[in-house]
């Protein structure tokens, strides 16, 4: 697995760690593992590999969080738990599927559907206009889009929710 580059420059070094399995059995968070087996794969890995990579890139921030907020009762990786446990309650508040289903946005291999019917059914639910990362061939190269400028890639691969976190500790 590569290294991920940030827009600002800051590289995200592969995760080298344990199964993060490791950090969620102590905890006896099973019911979570078998949900993140179940709703989190990873397309052609493992799925602690992918895991580990999403906490890399983006749970390393999360953990970095001042950890004497915890106070005294602090258990070691709890912050890891807690990312994984936050990350799948968001994915379960934020139901992109079922969202873009209500305004009849379907998944689909032969349906295409504009950018901004996207945009407009998802920030109809969740209040803002999410970005949404596309991927697969550009749009000119396909036969559908011969002779055109429209050089946009053609696959969803991914919706990003914005939020603004502010940490407190006393």
């Amino acid at each position: 697995m590569m290294a991920d580059i940030l827009c600002i420059g800051t590289v995200v070094p592969p995760y080298k760690g344990p199964n993060i399995g490791t950090f969620l059995e102590p905890f006896g968070k099973y019911d979570l593992l078998e949900y993140m087996n179940k709703y989190w794969i990873n397309q052609g890995g493992p799925n602690h590999d992918f895991w580990g990579h999403e906490f890399s890139k983006h749970g390393t921030c999360y953990s970095t969080f001042d950890l004497p907020c915890y106070g005294p009762e602090y258990v070691q990786h709890q912050e890891v738990v807690e990312f994984f446990q936050t990350a799948i309650l968001y994915y379960q508040r934020l139901p992109t599927w079922d969202w873009l289903a209500r305004k009849n946005i379907i998944p689909s291999n032969t349906t295409t559907y504009t950018l901004s019917d996207m945009q407009s059914a998802l920030s109809c639910e969740y209040g803002a206009i999410p970005y949404i990362g596309c991927s697969g061939p550009r749009y000119n190269s396909t036969a559908a889009g011969r002779n055109s400028t429209d050089n946009g890639y053609t696959v969803v691969s991914e919706v990003w929710y914005y939020h603004h976190v502010s940490v407190f500790c006393d």
